[in-house]
């Protein structure tokens, strides 16, 4: 399949968002939040809270870069103990010398699809009684969380940089379509964005209201076979303000109501389809040689 390419223009226009506004802000406060904002000149503005509560561990699953297109997915969470099930990639961060290689995979599995569970910890990502709009950024003394906001409807996803043990989680996570649920036959066009950090932001500081997160947001499409069970994906070349954005591609096989896959690039990704009829798709990428990792929504909006 050939990849189309929009501008994030475009994609936001799709998704009812504009540069300067979004479906909603909130404000609150919490004993250990210093600052709660989320400032992007591309997509929307937000004030939001948060807190940190005990939890389970998380799953961890190493899987190495390797260069086989379209590998299948071993790590598949089709059977979903709780309610949320999803994937992230983490790798270490902190210091000034942290790279993003040896990206390990885990299997996410939390109850609400708001609390991300990892490191021994469920981490609020979108507080309660908070309308996040169309992104939210949190900053306390625990991490950096930005995950997506209220209007993507079955799935979360973002990027949660944890301050106490250095390590820094790519996330999607969400209520996965049962299997059986998924489209057999025809191919349809996803559209929707993503967060990207690389190497050169990966430890960058927060610093103030002036500043927007440091984690790009791009638009991403997806196009999906579901006749030949494979799905390709691109993120956009451009913003709103035509800066020029990286391009990451990615490939991969759908088994049952999830994905993964390797492109000839180096890049890998793992997601699954969300909602009762698979409408949303949410996912992970990273690629260790190049120096970037990201995490994505996208809705096919024919349906």
């Amino acid at each position: 399949m050939k990849t189309l390419k929009f501008t994030t223009l475009a994609v936001l226009a799709v998704l009812g968002l504009s540069a300067c506004g979004s479906s909603g802000n909130g404000n609150g406060t919490s004993a250990l939040n210093t600052n709660n904002t989320s400032t992007n000149p591309s997509v929307s503005d937000n004030a939001n809270t948060n807190s940190t509560v005990s939890g389970n561990t998380d799953n961890t699953v190493t899987n190495g870069s390797g260069s086989t297109s379209n590998a299948q997915n071993t790590n598949t969470p089709a059977n979903p103990v709780n309610n949320v099930n999803g994937f992230a990639y983490k790798f270490n961060s902190g210091s000034a010398a942290s790279t993003i290689n040896n990206a390990n995979l885990i299997n996410l599995s939390s109850s609400n699809r708001d609390i991300l569970v990892v490191n021994g910890k469920s981490i609020e990502i979108v507080p309660s009684g908070i309308k996040s709009g169309a992104y939210s950024f949190l900053e306390d003394t625990d991490g950096s969380r930005f995950t997506v906001g209220d209007y993507f409807q079955n799935a979360r996803f973002g990027v949660y940089q944890s301050h106490t043990d250095n390590n820094t989680h790519v996330y999607a996570q969400g209520s996965l379509t049962e299997a059986q649920n998924v489209p057999q036959s025809g191919q349809a066009i996803y559209r929707g964005f993503g967060y990207h950090v690389d190497n050169n932001t990966l430890n960058q500081p927060y610093n103030s209201l002036n500043n927007p997160p440091r984690w790009v947001i791009h638009g991403v499409t997806v196009e999906v076979d579901f006749d030949k069970k494979s799905l390709v994906g691109q993120t956009i070349t451009s913003d709103a303000e035509k800066k020029p954005l990286p391009v990451v591609d990615f490939e991969a096989n759908i088994t049952g109501n999830t994905f993964a896959g390797t492109h000839a690039s180096g890049t890998r990704t793992q997601g699954a389809f969300y909602g009762p009829t698979g409408r949303d798709i949410a996912g992970v990428y990273v690629n260790e040689e190049k120096g970037f990792a990201g995490s994505y929504g996208v809705t096919d909006y024919s349906r």
